[in-house]
């Protein structure tokens, strides 16, 4: 739970908004070294660490019905947090889950090369955790696999191949995904990666690291694969990638 005296500071610095945490201390899927995340409503602040002691990641949303039901009012003094939730939760994740299976695609339009590859495969980690009932907790990943997309998860994991991208490969490709990130963003990927691998969840940071590499965006991607050494990809990998693809389609209803 935030403290009393976190509280505070959140109400004091933004005080006519609705503070709003979100993430997986609310999914209660969190390490004991996670980060609060709080949803700044309405608002366009970019993502940040509020606080000194680096306990609390703030970002604003601007857009009605942003969050999931995965969320919880913390200061609501114009009670505008049931603006900001998804009326509904269904709908909210079947949205989720197409708009990133349509990354993906988008992704596999611009090149094959390593680069927009891996990119592709993990914009699908949304739709995979949208599939089993959640937006995604990128490292909590593993958590959130269940009945209805342990399958599905399972091939896409294999193709991603988390446990080729830990130690000193991770530590290069998190650098550069970093750099091509905004300053808030950044410090905010290499603190997060840094407490997992630090708390010898090495697989986790590698599944952190392809989800917000996919979030870098087509410019972005291309340039950073320039040096994120993803290496050629087999064209079994990418049959295998197209068929994850249109098996998430089929379940999107």
């Amino acid at each position: 739970m935030l403290s009393l005296e976190e509280i505070q500071e959140l109400i004091k610095s933004f005080p006519d908004q609705s503070l709003i945490e979100v993430g997986c201390h609310v999914k209660r899927i969190s390490y004991d070294f996670c980060f609060r995340d709080v949803a700044i409503f309405p608002s366009d602040l970019q993502p940040m660490i509020f606080d000194e002691k680096k306990r609390i990641i703030v970002f604003g949303i601007k857009e009605p019905g942003t969050l999931d039901y995965d969320s919880r009012p913390i200061y609501d003094p114009q009670l505008r947090y049931g603006l900001a939730v998804a009326g509904d939760r269904k709908g909210f994740l079947r949205e989720k889950a197409r708009s990133a299976v349509l990354r993906s695609l988008s992704y596999l339009s611009y090149s094959s090369s390593g680069a927009f590859f891996y990119a592709s495969a993990a914009s699908l980690l949304d739709a995979v955790a949208a599939i089993g009932g959640s937006t995604i907790s990128p490292s909590h990943f593993f958590t959130q696999i269940n009945f209805a997309n342990s399958e599905i998860a399972n091939r896409l994991l294999a193709i991603l191949e988390p446990d080729a991208n830990i130690g000193e490969i991770l530590a290069h490709r998190l650098d550069v995904l970093a750099s091509y990130q905004e300053r808030g963003r950044s410090e905010i990927t290499l603190k997060k990666a840094s407490g997992l691998i630090s708390n010898s969840k090495g697989l986790e940071a590698s599944i952190f690291f392809f989800h917000e590499y996919a979030k870098l965006g087509a410019e972005r991607i291309q340039r950073a694969g320039r040096e994120l050494m993803f290496g050629e990809v087999e064209s079994k990998k990418m049959t295998q990638l197209k068929e994850i693809i249109m098996d998430l389609v089929g379940l999107i209803k």
